[in-house]
């Protein structure tokens, strides 16, 4: 079965959507399902929109998503919806 492409919106809204509850790196690469060199892609960018931020509270490092994350995720959930329509 050959992998179905994702465009880079789903990949941004999906690791945006996994970090909703506080979850750790290596939890985070395994729900991707991607390589480790793009998933450390998608990860920087996330970070640097600031759609997701980093947990300094504790060990090991976690991640979660941030307001604007949280504004990104229904704006997604909506466009979703509306190309579901047809």
């Amino acid at each position: 079965m050959l992998a179905q492409k994702r465009c880079p919106h789903d990949i941004l809204g999906h690791m945006v959507e996994k970090c909703s509850v506080p979850i750790h790196k290596t939890e985070l690469y395994y729900e991707m399902e991607t390589s480790w060199g793009v998933f450390n892609q998608w990860l920087a960018l996330a970070l640097r929109l600031e759609l997701i931020e980093k947990l300094r509270d504790g060990k090991p490092l976690k991640y979660r998503t941030t307001q604007k994350g949280g504004r990104f995720l229904e704006t997604w959930e909506k466009v979703q919806t509306f190309l579901s329509e047809g």
